[in-house]
């Protein structure tokens, strides 16, 4: 049986006008063209930058990543950059994918301005 090593709730992708707000706290680069900006909810665990998911889930959709995602770059809503997701924060997160998977991302997950302004509840964990 799989058990999950950590993960983090996704409400949404983040808009272009919400990302000239905290555009300092991106820093890191990544292939664009690969990568999401996603609203993260609280976590439950620490997660650094660099570490890798191999499960999305929304809904009836269940998506095991191949190759995995990762972690690139984290802030917050001040623009802040952080090292890792900490632990009981809500965070703007920045996640490269294959050419695959963020198309099915990209059309499951919705354009957002704010943690608040989504009821979509996906989860993007790391199951050993």
């Amino acid at each position: 049986m799989k058990k999950i090593t950590y993960g983090v709730t996704i409400y949404g992708i983040l808009s272009e006008s919400s990302k000239k707000i905290v555009y300092k706290g991106l820093e890191r680069n990544a292939n664009e063209s690969l990568s999401l900006n996603l609203f993260c909810s609280y976590s439950e665990f620490q997660i650094p930058i660099g570490a890798t998911f191999n499960y999305f889930e929304k809904g009836d959709l269940k998506l095991y990543l191949n190759p995995e995602a990762i972690l690139v770059d984290v802030t917050q809503q001040f623009g802040k950059p952080f090292p890792a997701i900490p632990t009981g924060w809500k965070t703007i997160s920045k996640f490269t994918f294959s050419e695959k998977d963020i198309i099915i991302l990209k059309n499951e997950l919705p354009v957002i301005d704010s943690w608040e302004l989504s009821d979509c509840k996906a989860n993007l964990s790391k199951f050993e």
